[in-house]
């Protein structure tokens, strides 16, 4: 009996540890991207939309977004991988064989590299049906990406959805022409997601 209470402790340590991990990298997360919009204004101040150099600056601007991104998000499963999964699970890439976990995490960021590639090339050719295709392949991984994150976190907040919501309104502005409607929804996308960082270290903070 002792034993089996020792396991239930030891689990719902666990389960803490990764709820506050997970908590802490949305908090990082959602203030990251937050900066991308206003980082997007500077440049289109300097840049006209219609510039060819626009469409050279834009993927460059994306890079270190996603390489943090991927580093975040990597470090936060690892944690998840070192204390729920079985040691034998854990000891796959030492033993030779074929890590499973970080095929699945090189998979889903080549995923998201061809929904931007494919965005990025329709928008610069006004292709429609590239950038509907991959908007529709972006919007999909992210959104499930949010969910198996905000899973691990151990409940759905409010400010979660409102990122959820302003991210959707934010893809679907990448096909309508830009104007001020444009801005308005970056910006929105912008505070809220600022907001939602800003309440994730809170909640971290708390809980400890």
């Amino acid at each position: 009996m002792e034993k089996r209470n020792l396991v239930r402790e030891s689990e719902e340590i666990a389960w803490k540890i990764i709820r506050r991990k997970f908590r802490l990298t949305l908090a990082r997360y959602y203030l990251l991207w937050s900066t991308l919009p206003i980082i997007f204004s500077l440049i289109y101040s300097v840049i006209p939309y219609s510039s060819d150099l626009y469409y050279v600056v834009t993927p460059v601007v994306y890079v270190p977004y996603f390489l943090f991104t991927t580093v975040l998000f990597r470090r936060a499963y690892n944690v998840y991988r070192r204390l729920v999964l079985s040691g034998s699970e854990r000891s796959i890439s030492r033993s030779g064989k074929v890590d499973w976990f970080s095929l699945e995490f090189a998979l889903i960021t080549l995923i998201y590299v061809i929904a931007f590639g494919l965005i990025y090339y329709g928008v610069a050719t006004s292709t429609v049906v590239f950038t509907i295709v991959g908007g529709v392949i972006f919007g999909v991984m992210l959104l499930w990406g949010f969910m198996s994150a905000i899973r691990l976190t151990g409940r759905l907040r409010y400010y979660d959805v409102v990122a959820v919501i302003t991210l959707f309104f934010t893809i679907v502005a990448l096909f309508i022409p830009f104007s001020n409607v444009n801005l308005l929804i970056y910006y929105a996308f912008s505070l809220s997601w600022i907001f939602a960082g800003y309440a994730s270290f809170m909640e971290v903070q708390n809980s400890e």
